[in-house]
């Protein structure tokens, strides 16, 4: 009796060991953001973006989720979703040929993703249509 004490907990960590514990991955939450365009009188150019989510993460889409592009840290234009597209009119000025960093935030999760320099902002330029939208390679922020 003696020994079947000692060998059942034994027993126990050797099956933990062997099948591994994983440790379920958390990441770090966010409150709601508010993005808005910032009014520059300079930013007399556009580019348009048509965008989708990666499906592991759209398919979790529901109201208060919120999608943005920024250049430099600023918000250059707001997403709207219409069937699962995302229009997104990014200002800027003519010259302008910055990096544009896409920013999403999933209300269900609260947790923000993006996708850094996704590309360059270019006058009168587009990046994804309706007929062939960019799926957005986006991955969570954890900092």
């Amino acid at each position: 009796m003696k020994k079947l004490r000692f060998i059942l907990p034994l027993f126990a960590l050797c099956v933990l060991f062997l099948t591994g514990c994983k440790k379920e991955e958390t990441f770090k939450t966010f409150t709601q953001p508010y993005w808005h365009e910032e009014f520059n009188a300079e930013y007399t150019a556009t580019m348009t973006a048509v965008v989708t989510l990666p499906q592991e993460i759209g398919t979790y889409v529901q109201e208060g989720d919120e999608l943005a592009a920024f250049i430099n840290g600023e918000c250059r234009g707001v997403a709207k979703n219409i069937d699962g597209l995302n229009y997104i009119m990014i200002k800027g000025m003519p010259d302008e040929n910055e990096m544009v960093t896409f920013k999403y935030y999933s209300a269900r999760n609260m947790y923000m993703y993006q996708c850094v320099n996704c590309t360059a902002f270019e006058n009168d330029g587009i990046y994804g249509t309706a007929d062939s939208p960019i799926v957005l390679p986006l991955v969570v922020i954890n900092e």
